[in-house]
C-alpha cells in the first residue's frame, strides 16, 4: 500500500470519527436544553437556588454531589414522604380489593343524593 493511500485512508477514518462525535454532541446539546427547558418553567427560582447551594463537584470521583438539605429546609410533607410504606406488599394493601375498580356508583350516589 503505499503512502498517499494509507494518508486518504487515515484522512477518512479521521472524519468519520469527527462526524460521529459532532453528532454525539448535538444529542447531548439537545438533552441539556430540554433540561434547561424543564428548570426554567418548572423549578421555582427560590427552589433553584436551594438546589443549587447544595451541589458541590466532587473531583475525586469525577461527579457532581448533592449535598442533604439543613433541618429548617425538610418540611413536613418531605418527613411524611419517607415514612410512607414502600414495600410492594404495604402499597397493594393500601387499596385492597377495590385496586383498579370502579367502586363509587353513579346510580347509587344520585339517589343518596334525593
Amino acid at each position: 500500500m503505499n503512502s498517499s493511500q494509507e494518508i486518504q485512508d487515515v484522512t477518512e477514518e479521521f472524519n468519520r470519527d469527527r462526524r460521529e462525535l459532532e453528532g454525539a454532541q448535538n444529542e447531548l446539546l439537545k438533552d441539556l436544553k430540554l433540561q434547561y427547558l424543564i428548570i426554567d418553567n418548572f423549578i421555582p427560582p427560590e427552589e433553584k437556588e436551594r438546589l443549587m447551594a447544595r451541589l458541590r463537584y466532587d473531583d475525586e470521583e469525577d461527579v457532581w454531589k448533592m449535598d442533604p438539605p439543613p433541618p429548617e429546609q425538610v418540611s413536613f410533607k418531605t418527613n411524611m414522604i419517607k415514612r410512607y410504606p414502600t414495600s410492594p406488599a404495604l402499597k397493594s394493601h393500601r387499596f385492597g380489593k377495590h385496586q383498579g375498580r370502579r367502586v363509587w356508583n353513579h346510580e347509587t350516589s344520585s339517589s343518596l343524593m334525593m
